[in-house]
């Protein structure tokens, strides 16, 4: 599966991430961000349309974030759903 790129809005700042899938059955992504050498974090989609994080590597990563990642997620690849 191919890789794309989300631009999520922290703390009034511009946070580009690329994004790739890591199997369709689990429905778990690993985002990294593309300038930083920050960790990877793993998200994984749940059966009540919840997102959390398996692993988080980016300090700035709260619920309310990587909710609103999840959603961007959602948006950007509507068929891996």
């Amino acid at each position: 599966m191919a890789s794309f790129e989300i631009v999520l809005w922290i703390y009034n700042l511009s946070l580009h991430l690329l994004v790739t899938p890591l199997d369709s059955k689990f429905y778990r992504f690993k985002v990294e961000a593309i300038r930083s050498g920050n960790g990877a974090t793993i998200l994984k989609y749940l059966p009540d349309r919840s997102w959390v994080a398996e692993q988080v590597g980016m300090k700035c990563f709260t619920k309310e974030y990587i909710n609103q990642l999840g959603k961007l997620i959602e948006l950007e690849k509507p068929e891996l759903f």
